[in-house]
């Protein structure tokens, strides 16, 4: 499964309809509908409008699919505190998802060449 449908599934159990996730989110009507794929920018939209939701698990769908309540902190400090554990963890989720992206393109990068393999055996023989 996809981010796409780990992203419905999540709407399911939020009891969120369609609309009103457009509404949110701003995106496109039809984007849930459309192919498996969510583009970066989209992430972020989506993530920054239903924080609870584990962005690991969206791309993933492995482990949580709701993050980790945070107790609320008190004071300036606090909130400096939690607001860099916060950006600690966005960017350790950014950087698994530049390692699956990664990964994704090396695959397709294998596709490509055996694809061209083929075609050039098929145009020799």
């Amino acid at each position: 499964m996809g981010a796409k449908s780990n992203l419905l599934k999540y709407l399911d159990l939020a009891n969120e309809k369609k609309k009103d996730f457009y509404l949110k989110t701003k995106l496109s009507n039809g984007f849930l509908d459309k192919n498996e794929n969510i583009s970066s920018n989209n992430i972020e939209i989506i993530i920054s409008v239903y924080r609870d939701l584990n962005l690991y698990w969206l791309i993933t769908g492995e482990g949580e699919m709701l993050r980790d309540e945070r107790p609320q902190s008190v004071g300036k400090k606090d909130d400096r505190d939690e607001t860099k554990e916060l950006l600690r963890e966005k960017i350790k989720d950014q950087q698994k998802i530049i390692e699956l992206l990664e990964e994704k393109v090396e695959a397709l990068k294998g596709e490509i060449a055996l694809q061209e393999g083929v075609a050039s055996a098929g145009a020799a023989g």
